[in-house]
């Protein structure tokens, strides 16, 4: 197990304990067929990042965020507390791309079941600049959680001190509250490691690297501005029509749900939820149009009632004891389903 997060003489921070919420579950369980975690990658120039400044704002990141401090028993999977402290990995810069090179080993390498970490974190150090990468299992964080967690590292690294945040409910029993009618989330049975269990795996996805001028991007924002829409909206448009061939496509795009959620603003957790855009190549729509009913078909799910029907959806999934790969295929067919029903809903307002 290595060094301890906490030593004996301090004082212990409130620890998580509980049963993973049913998104929680299904990527937990997910992830054992398909590997979910992500990735973000931020660089740091002007000077060489000290190894022991970032093990001192790791371990001040993992005392304000339980989750940081968190391994998943299994069975019916909980959050239980660890005393792994967070070790980064150390690289030398060698060149421009190494960077990219440590990103592509750590998305081809999954994590572990058991009381393993939930997060790594590799820095490729240089003289004048260099690159962290953190590298989180989704069961446990998103993509805004990220960015706060770069906040955080930064302000511990420049000498503030990181207030503790106390642990948090699962995202659908923070919602509960502003929805319309009690969750009624039936119990999940008990379930056994899948650890040795044959699954049809889909083969592992190559990366794909794309990057955008500043001057275009600069043109890009300006545009959406007097289009009265988002560059969230305008990716997800630019993606559906890069693929070839198909009258009708669907997209999956993130939401974050930390605005319906009270007291939660900047928590490491998982606090997003989905919403589909769909793209009828019969429906002649130009591009700036199409990014708008994109944005619009997306933003139906930022919705209490909506979400919480996903989450009774996804309860009712994860308690038949499914395995990985049948809990991913049947919710696919209702986000599907869902997505094409609340895009017929936008068209018929429209």
């Amino acid at each position: 197990m290595g060094e301890t997060l906490i030593r004996t003489d301090e004082n212990l921070a409130a620890q998580m304990h509980r049963e993973l919420g049913p998104f929680e579950h299904l990527i937990w369980l997910v992830d054992q067929w398909t590997p979910r975690h992500f990735i973000l990658v931020f660089r740091i120039e002007g000077s060489s990042l000290s190894v022991e400044n970032l093990n001192t704002a790791l371990w001040q990141a993992q005392r304000r965020h339980p989750l940081l401090r968190t391994a998943i028993q299994d069975g019916n999977p909980e959050f239980v507390p660890s005393s792994v402290p967070i070790s980064p990995r150390v690289v030398r810069r060698a060149h421009n791309t190494q960077w990219l090179h440590e990103v592509k080993r750590e998305l081809a390498l999954p994590f572990e079941l058991g009381d393993r970490r939930l997060q790594r974190v590799a820095l490729v150090q240089g003289e004048a600049l260099s690159e962290l990468i953190l590298v989180v299992h989704h069961s446990i964080g998103d993509g805004m959680s990220a960015m706060y967690l770069v906040r955080d590292l930064l302000k511990s690294m420049e000498g503030y001190e990181l207030r503790e945040l106390p642990p948090r409910l699962a995202l659908e029993d923070l919602l509960c509250s502003g929805a319309t009618a009690p969750m009624n989330q039936p119990q999940p049975l008990a379930t056994s490691s899948t650890g040795g269990a044959k699954f049809d795996r889909p083969p592992r996805a190559s990366l794909q690297i794309f990057e955008i001028d500043p001057g275009q991007l600069d043109c890009i924002l300006s545009r959406r501005r007097q289009e009265g829409t988002t560059f969230h909206g305008a990716l997800m448009s630019a993606l559906l029509l890069s693929v070839p061939a198909q009258e009708t496509l669907h997209c999956l795009a993130p939401i974050n749900a930390r605005k319906l959620i009270p007291n939660v603003s900047d928590d490491f957790g998982l606090y997003i939820s989905s919403g589909m855009a769909t793209l009828d190549r019969n429906a002649k729509q130009d591009f700036w149009s199409l990014v708008r009913s994109a944005r619009q078909q997306v933003m139906q799910a930022f919705n209490l009632n909506v979400l919480h029907a996903k989450a009774v959806a996804m309860a009712s999934v994860v308690a038949g004891r499914p395995n990985p790969q049948t809990a991913y295929e049947r919710v696919a067919q209702l986000r599907l389903q869902r997505g094409v029903d609340e895009s017929r809903q936008v068209c018929g307002h429209a």
